[in-house]
């Protein structure tokens, strides 16, 4: 068995990132683990979509998932900021409580 992580994002309604294919991998292929970039709907290519994520594919274990996870997005953030990127990570989202 082997597990994921996923981290979901919303770029402003003006942005868009020019890549024409529905999945963008970010590791040599055949890497383990995989990361990878894609649209939500998974046939919509990523030029055209504002909700996209990197999903992480191929960790042991739970724990090593979340722990990868955390540190892609800990790097993540600070990297759209610099590139003055407003992506909506949902952090500040209204929640019901």
């Amino acid at each position: 068995m082997s597990y994921s992580f996923r981290i979901r994002f919303r770029l402003p309604n003006n942005l868009r990132i020019g890549i024409e294919t529905e999945k963008f991998l970010l590791t040599p292929i055949g890497t383990i683990p995989e990361i990878s970039l894609s649209s939500k709907n998974q046939e919509t290519p990523i030029l055209s979509s504002v909700d996209l994520a990197f999903q992480g594919n191929g960790y042991i274990s739970e724990a090593e998932a979340i722990t990868s996870g955390n540190e892609f997005r800990d790097i993540l953030i600070p990297v759209f900021s610099r590139l003055r990127i407003g992506a909506d990570f949902g952090d500040r989202s209204q929640s019901l409580v």
